[in-house]
């Protein structure tokens, strides 16, 4: 289940094929207020992904606001553990892996593990596969499925 909230004008979601979600919440806000999730793409429970701050902050030396909304973009063959938050203007490399309740707040690389809050790079060279104990043609399968993995593999 994908629960989806859109504010403002030009808000967009877009969810990628063979998105599996057990229950995730969405907030797109705003003009630049996009979350694009690539295809195969795996949401635990509880994930929150936000595009805004939902509330504006603002210098009063300069009398503007600070903190604009981003857009999310989830690249493909990406698994996002439980009750992990991604914040405004990141984005999720192909076959990456957020660990639960990791607090995003900058870009993750290609094929990494991140954790923690803030999350950080636990592994490079890395991605995942929905078998609990995939069989070596299913790996390779998922290596050629994955964009740029195939030639960082060996």
């Amino acid at each position: 289940m994908v629960h989806c909230t859109m504010r403002g004008e030009r808000s967009l979601i877009f969810l990628g094929h063979g998105l599996t979600s057990n229950r995730t919440n969405m907030l797109a806000e705003g003009p630049e207020g996009a979350v694009l999730v690539g295809d195969d793409a795996m949401f635990a429970t509880g994930i929150t992904i936000r595009t805004s701050d939902s509330h504006a902050i603002i210098d009063l030396g300069t009398r503007s606001q600070v903190n604009f909304p981003a857009p999310v973009v989830i690249e493909p063959h990406v698994w996002i553990g439980q009750d992990a938050l991604l914040m405004k203007g990141v984005t999720i490399g192909a076959g990456s892996i957020v660990a639960g309740r990791a607090v995003v707040t900058g870009d993750v690389g290609p094929r990494v593990l991140v954790a923690g809050v803030p999350a950080r790079v636990l592994r490079e060279n890395v991605s995942w596969s929905r078998h609990s104990r995939p069989r070596p043609d299913q790996i390779e399968a998922m290596i050629g499925a994955l964009p740029g993995a195939d030639s960082q593999a060996r």
